[in-house]
């Protein structure tokens, strides 16, 4: 698999880099899915969609990763009702599954070397 592309956009205010990187991974099938950190609202509305289920732990570990897809070939994906969230499901199947979690892997991997590197920088100063 290729390695994932982080793309961080710069700006002024924490509001104009808002859920600015994102990781394109090629699955084993050669689709390239989008993965990115859902914004806070994404997050609250997804639970809301889980309904009961959300508070089902194992359940909410394992689908919670399907938050992070925003496209598949460069088509958007939503996430507005379990139906749509079963077919996403569905659509990535075993493949799509591995690939979410290397390209959410890579994204937290790449924060903690920013957050590191900004600690070092802070202690240098």
């Amino acid at each position: 698999m290729q390695k994932p592309k982080v793309e961080i956009l710069q700006g002024d205010t924490p509001s104009q880099v808002v859920q600015a990187e994102k990781a394109d991974i090629k699955d084993s099938l050669g689709r390239i899915i989008t993965v990115r950190r859902p914004p806070i609202l994404e997050k609250f509305r997804f639970i809301k969609i889980l309904g009961d289920n959300s508070s089902n732990d194992v359940y909410l570990k394992e689908i919670s990763i399907y938050n992070w897809v925003s496209a598949i070939d460069g088509s958007p994906v939503t996430k507005n009702s379990e139906r749509e969230l079963e077919a996403l499901i569905q659509r990535l199947g075993y493949e799509g599954h591995q690939a979410i979690l290397e390209g959410i892997m890579q994204l937290i991997g790449q924060e903690t070397e920013e957050n590191e590197q900004q600690e070092k920088d802070l202690i240098k100063k």
